[in-house]
């Protein structure tokens, strides 16, 4: 049955945890920085993106392909204790076997920070099997459970922020806390999930389940690695040619982010829950219009922040004073990022996988050779941070053509007018945020937010048959 009203019917019963997560973050966090520094913040940043990309093999695409393929047993009745084992035995298998090989190499080489190093290393290492029992409780559909997991991850990470703050402050410290919370969250979570799947009723066993582990994981993989590689390997090209506290300026402005997009990633997942029953409907533009008049108002209210970037750059930047356009940089990767939150999940749910792999594959080389290029010549250090920004955005542009492309299908050419007016409401935004930040020392800036506020009231004016349209609309889904 076609639910109306879904979104909002949902949003606060399994988003309550990340919102609250949202509002703790915004005090601990910042309490945390300015305790131990950016430079000190980017050691740990560096440190963890290289175990990040070796989490990602030890992981091996598993986690989410059984995600998927619980989902499917459950809904074909069969049994789901027997294929849980199977699948559980090779993500134990891959993540220890990555793990022997990773203590090794750091057994054998001389590393700075080794004891961060392999805190963070063991951290992943559980959080691996830890992802896999929340998969298979969303799988399941105890969306309830997972809402409670999540709110519990958020206290234990306010408790270790707040005591770095207070008491320790000390990033070795901090690795070895959330090493003791991810042992903490496993015990919990697999106790929860092997629970729940022995009271489930013995049903038909599915075959054949070692060759579908394979086929499912390896795309899974390749969507895995192919997102840090291009999120990782930026951080590493910029230590090595930079320092740790441009390192620790990126961590600090990407856990920002994390905050400020959070609203947006609990939309995009109840949306690709629904995408398929929308699809289903001959619904592909409500879809499709939908996502767009969500970025729509975001841009329609971004300008707001302004009001809100002194507090926010003492707080997550500490005695940040490079004479940079740093706010604006955050606002445009949040734009990305929020483009991301809204239509990677619901295109991958649609079949966009192998078309999202392809293109991130080629946008890895080409943040490398760029990364690269700039690192080569004499140029502001600073400006490695603005073309991954910059690289971000080309890729949530990307992201939004593949999301058109399977959501419209063979309508996909056909332009929207929810298009024309997101281009206009893009456009109008940038320039507010260019012009602000270049004329700031001549026009005022009250000037330049009341000009835009009547500009971006004719533009609402204009389409507002349209925007309540849509937004009637959005009621259906």
């Amino acid at each position: 049955m076609f639910e109306k009203n879904y979104i909002k019917k949902t949003f606060f019963e399994i988003g309550y945890p990340k919102i609250i997560s949202f509002l703790i973050g915004f005090v601990s966090f910042p309490l945390m920085i300015n305790s131990i520094g950016l430079t000190e913040y980017g050691v740990y940043i560096y440190l963890s993106t290289i175990v990040i990309l070796i989490e990602a093999f030890m992981d091996f695409g598993i986690t989410s392909a059984w995600g998927k393929h619980c989902a499917s047993l459950r809904t074909n009745e069969y049994d789901i204790k027997n294929s849980y084992f199977i699948w559980i035995f090779f993500q134990v298998f891959s993540a220890v076997l990555i793990l022997l090989i990773s203590l090794t190499i750091v057994f054998f080489n001389d590393i700075d920070n080794e004891s961060i190093f392999i805190y963070i290393l063991f951290t992943l290492f559980f959080g691996v099997f830890h992802n896999f029992q929340k998969s298979t409780l969303h799988s399941l559909l105890c969306f309830k459970i997972v809402a409670r997991i999540d709110l519990l991850e958020s206290v234990f990470r306010t408790l270790i922020y707040l005591m770095i703050a207070f008491f320790f402050k000390s990033v070795v410290i901090m690795a070895l806390l959330f090493l003791l919370s991810s042992i903490l969250l496993l015990i919990i979570s697999s106790s929860i999930s092997i629970r729940i799947i022995f009271e489930k009723k013995k049903l038909r066993k599915r075959k054949n389940e070692f060759k579908m582990i394979l086929n499912k994981s390896f795309m899974f993989l390749w969507l895995r690695l192919s997102t840090r590689l291009f999120h990782e390997l930026p951080v590493i090209i910029l230590r090595n040619y930079t320092n740790d506290f441009l390192v620790g300026l990126l961590g600090s402005i990407r856990k920002l982010i994390e905050y400020l997009t959070i609203p947006f990633s609990i939309i995009g997942n109840i949306l690709m829950v629904r995408s398929k029953e929308l699809i289903i409907r001959k619904k592909n533009n409500i879809l499709l219009n939908s996502l767009n008049m969500v970025i729509y108002f975001v841009l329609l209210f971004l300008p707001l922040i302004m009001l809100f970037e002194d507090i926010l750059l003492i707080s997550f930047f500490d005695s940040f004073n490079l004479d940079i356009p740093l706010f604006l940089l955050i606002v445009f990767y949040l734009i990305s990022n929020i483009v991301f939150s809204l239509y990677a999940p619901v295109s991958d749910y649609l079949g966009a996988l192998t078309q999202r792999n392809y293109f991130l594959s080629a946008m890895v080389i080409l943040s490398v050779i760029v990364l690269f290029l700039i690192s080569t010549l004499e140029t502001d250090q600073i400006l490695m941070i603005a073309i991954i920004v910059l690289l971000n955005f080309i890729l949530a542009f990307g992201y939004y053509i593949i999301s058109k492309k399977i959501i419209l299908k063979d309508n996909f050419k056909k332009i929207l007018k929810s298009e024309i007016l997101l281009i206009i409401q893009v456009f109008l935004t940038f320039c507010f945020f260019i012009l602000e930040y270049l004329s700031v020392a001549h026009i005022h800036f009250k000037i330049i937010y009341f000009t835009f506020l009547v500009i971006y009231l004719i533009n609402f004016k204009l389409f507002d048959s349209l925007i309540f349209y849509y937004l009637k609309k959005f009621k259906e889904i």
